[in-house]
């Protein structure tokens, strides 16, 4: 993977949390950031592709590829976070029987 350089500003707060991440990982502050990072984007994720499921945008297997989990994995994070959703098909059947609305 090739990595680019970004600059940015964050928070005193987060900059402490940096501060902390290095100091308990013993790693430098370019290391602390990118975990940090990688942690917020592997969220978004998740977050994006429940959001998708939910509103019927699309299937439970794009929802987890959107995710970057496993059926499996996918399957375990929708329960945990609760998530309501209904197969793409039945929501068309049920709008037909409400007269299309």
């Amino acid at each position: 993977m090739t990595e680019v350089a970004v600059s940015t500003r964050i928070s005193r707060d987060t900059k402490a949390l940096v501060e902390d991440l290095m100091r308990e990982e013993r790693i430098d502050r370019s290391a602390a950031l990118r975990k940090l990072l990688h942690l917020g984007v592997d969220e978004y994720r998740r977050r994006k592709a429940l959001d998708a499921l939910a509103a019927g945008r699309v299937s439970f297997g794009e929802a987890a590829e959107i995710a970057g989990l496993t059926l499996w994995e996918f399957r375990e994070l929708v329960k945990d976070r609760k998530v309501r959703w209904v197969a793409g098909g039945v929501v068309e059947d049920v709008k037909r029987g409400l007269g299309g609305r």
